[in-house]
C-alpha cells in the first residue's frame, strides 16, 4: 500500500538535482565540487503534508529504496518518479552535505529515532549511502560526508534556545573532534560567524524575537554588547582542544587532540610546533608534558600516553608557537 501521505520533497529534490547537475555539466562545471543533500538532522513521524522528514527517510525516498535499502518497484516506484534513475543515471556528486545539529543538547546526544542523524551517530550516514550504493548503483560507494552547517545557539543572547557560552565553546570543540575521528567526514563548517540580529517583528519579551540564529562566534545586533564582540567560542574555534580517555580499562590512555585550524594561512607554517601543557588542580604553574610536536599537513595534532601518569586532576591546554604565531587553546579540565 501507498503511504497515507506520499513524501513529495524527495521527488521534487530529485528532479531539481538532475536539472541542476545537467546544467552544470553543460556549462563547463562537470568537474567542480558539487554536493548533494543538505539534509537536516531531525524530523517528526509522518503525520501530514507539512511534517518535517527525518534524514534517513528522506534519503531512502530520494534514492527510491525501501527500509531494507532495496529498490522500490511497481506502483511504489511509479508514483515517486523513480524511472528518472533509468533515464538519467546515478547521482554524481562530490559528497553528501548534512547538518548534524543537536540543538541545545550536547554532541554526544542521540535522538531516539534511528532515522535521525546527529553528530553522535554521523557514521550512520555513510553506512546508509554505501548500502544504497551496493543495492542500486544509484550513488558511488565511499561518498565523503561534508558537514556544511554545525553550531550551538547561546544564552546570552537567546534565553529560549541558547546554551551557555562555555558549553558552546566546549561543544564546538567536541564536535570537531568527533568529526575528526570519522574517516568519511571531509569538512566541518561553523554556522554562524556572527549572530543574526533579532526578529523585530516580535516584541522582545516573546520567543519569536530570538527566532533567528544566535550560534555565532561573535555577538550580533540586539545582544546588549557591541556587534562583533567575541564569544569564548571564537578562540576555541581557531584552535580546538579536546581530551578523552581511551583504550582498554586495564590500561587506559589519555588522548590529547588539537587543530591548528588556520595553519595554512601562516607565512612559515613548516616552522611551527605544538606543545601540550598541564596545570594540576590548585596550582598556578603550567608544565610542558609533551615534546614540541609538528602538526600534520591538515593541522592536526593527536597524541596518547598512559592515563595513570596523571593521577591528580588538573587542566590541559595546547600552545601553538611559530615564527609568526603564538596561540593558546581553551583550557580543558580533566577529569571534567
Amino acid at each position: 500500500q501507498l503511504h497515507a501521505v506520499l513524501p513529495y520533497s524527495p521527488i521534487l529534490y530529485r528532479e531539481l538535482w538532475y536539472a541542476a547537475r545537467g546544467a552544470l555539466n553543460r556549462t563547463g562545471h562537470k568537474s567542480d565540487t558539487v554536493l548533494a543533500g543538505e539534509t537536516a538532522p531531525l524530523g517528526s513521524p509522518p503525520q501530514n503534508g507539512r511534517t518535517p522528514m527525518r534524514p534517513a527517510q528522506f534519503i531512502r525516498e530520494f534514492f527510491c529504496v525501501n527500509g531494507k535499502l532495496k529498490p522500490l518497484t511497481g506502483v511504489q516506484a511509479s508514483v515517486r518518479g523513480c524511472a528518472l534513475f533509468k533515464t538519467r543515471g546515478p547521482i554524481v556528486a562530490s559528497g553528501w552535505a548534512h547538518h548534524p545539529y543537536t540543538k541545545a543538547e550536547p554532541p554526544t546526544w542521540r535522538d531516539k529515532s534511528p532515522d535521525s542523524i546527529v553528530i553522535a551517530n554521523i557514521s550512520a550516514l555513510p553506512k546508509l549511502l554505501d548500502g544504497i550504493a551496493r543495492s542500486t548503483g544509484r550513488v558511488s560507494r565511499g561518498l565523503p560526508i561534508w558537514i556544511t552547517e554545525m553550531g550551538y545557539e547561546t544564552n546570552p543572547p537567546d534565553p529560549y534556545r541558547g546554551v551557555s557560552l562555555a558549553n558552546q565553546a566546549a561543544w564546538n570543540n567536541e564536535t570537531d573532534f568527533m568529526s575528526y575521528v570519522q574517516p568519511r567526514v571531509k569538512a566541518v563548517t561553523q554556522f554562524l560567524f556572527e549572530d543574526a540580529g533579532p526578529n523585530t517583528a516580535y516584541k522582545k519579551t516573546v520567543r519569536g524575537y530570538w527566532g533567528t540564529y544566535q550560534s555565532g562566534l561573535e555577538f550580533g545586533a540586539g545582544s546588549g554588547v557591541p556587534p562583533g564582540t567575541r564569544k569564548p567560542a571564537y578562540n576555541a574555534y581557531a584552535m580546538p582542544m579536546w581530551i578523552r580517555s581511551t583504550g582498554p580499562a586495564a590500561a587506559p590512555q589519555l588522548e590529547l587532540w588539537t587543530w591548528t585550524r588556520f595553519r595554512a594561512l601562516h607565512i612559515t607554517p613548516a616552522t611551527d610546533r605544538v606543545v601540550f601543557q598541564f596545570e594540576p588542580k590548585g596550582k598556578t604553574t603550567w608544565t610542558n608534558e609533551t615534546n614540541a610536536l609538528t602538526p600534520n599537513p591538515d593541522g592536526f595534532v593527536d597524541v596518547k600516553f598512559p592515563e595513570n601518569a596523571y593521577g591528580v586532576p588538573g587542566t590541559w591546554r595546547a600552545v601553538w608557537v611559530g615564527t609568526s604565531s603564538f596561540f593558546l587553546s581553551r583550557e580543558v579540565p580533566f577529569p571534567s
